[in-house]
């Protein structure tokens, strides 16, 4: 369902199904964000990320449940403006807690909730930062998580979306030109 070409279509025309067989999305249903830096609410901006990945099963779920935290991390300052402090981490419990209850293999699990724990972390293309990503979280998810950013801000609707697909190239040549010098990124190496 989620890896077929008309997932978002599904996600937009359908999001009763989804929530009911996943019920941490619910609350994402016409929330709004409240931020300037978000034109959608959740479940919109959770659509527009799963089109704007690959259709492979970890990325698709993934970005669907990479903001599923945010109407349970949510506080509003002065002026209005929506801030959510900690929504990684609940999105990665919700990941794994509804992961687990659809009986989803361990490995997939892991990774999913390790890459929705990542979706937000800064990213940019300095040698020490991408030395230390590299050691953490190794090659494959690091290129992962570079497409699950570019994904993630072109679903925001605020961003040009030309802006992050330049960020994506960047990142990888970036990378690539870091391992082609064949760095000692880990204890092993």
């Amino acid at each position: 369902l989620l890896c077929g070409v008309s997932a978002g279509r599904v996600l937009r025309d359908y999001p009763e199904v989804i929530t009911f067989l996943i019920p941490a999305l619910a609350p994402s249903v016409g929330y709004d964000q409240q931020n300037p830096h978000h034109l959608y609410t959740v479940w919109e901006h959770t659509i527009r990320a799963v089109e704007n990945v690959p259709p492979e099963p970890f990325y698709r779920l993934t970005m669907l449940l990479h903001d599923s935290g945010k109407p349970y991390t949510r506080t509003t300052d002065s002026n209005g403006v929506g801030h959510y402090k900690g929504q990684p981490q609940v999105s990665a419990q919700l990941a794994r807690k509804t992961m687990t209850s659809l009986r989803f293999d361990r490995a997939m699990i892991e990774r999913v909730v390790k890459l929705v724990e990542a979706h937000d972390i800064p990213l940019n293309t300095d040698r020490k930062r991408l030395l230390w990503l590299l050691n953490r979280y190794g090659e494959e998810d690091l290129r992962a998580i570079f497409v699950i950013h570019r994904a993630d801000r072109i679903a925001t609707g605020t961003r040009n979306h030309l802006h992050a697909e330049e960020h994506y190239r960047e990142l990888s040549a970036a990378l690539d030109a870091l391992l082609a010098e064949k760095p000692c990124f880990t204890l092993k190496d």
